[in-house]
């Protein structure tokens, strides 16, 4: 599952970085956005998204602390969970923290409480 949710984060900046690279190049403002941003402007889909960025962090936070004679299947875990995590181009502490600021300014939009 964190695999296929990392995927999905990096196919998500990936958008926004073609969708940023468009408007640079284009004179007009497009107000059209590609459907994988619409995912960033829904508070629901944004917010289920930093709560599972959150659980992976966490999670990895918690098998690290793990001591090694625990069960061999925990040391399979942490090894599968770091692995996918280190080899990402992303950095979710960093990724964590825009979203939770992207949050906060929907929030802030007329008819949000």
């Amino acid at each position: 599952m964190c695999h296929w949710f990392i995927e999905f984060i990096e196919s998500l900046l990936r958008a926004c970085a073609d969708y940023q690279r468009k408007r640079k190049a284009s004179s007009e403002i497009s107000p059209e956005i590609g459907i994988k941003l619409h995912v960033l402007l829904h508070p629901s889909s944004l917010s289920s998204i930093i709560d599972i960025i959150e659980h992976m962090l966490r999670l990895r936070k918690t098998l690290e602390n793990e001591t090694p004679d625990d069960k061999p299947s925990k040391g399979v875990v942490r090894e599968v969970l770091t692995d996918a995590l280190d080899q990402s181009p992303v950095d979710f502490n960093a990724g964590l923290a825009i979203l939770n600021d992207i949050k906060g300014e929907l929030l802030q939009l007329p008819g949000k409480e």
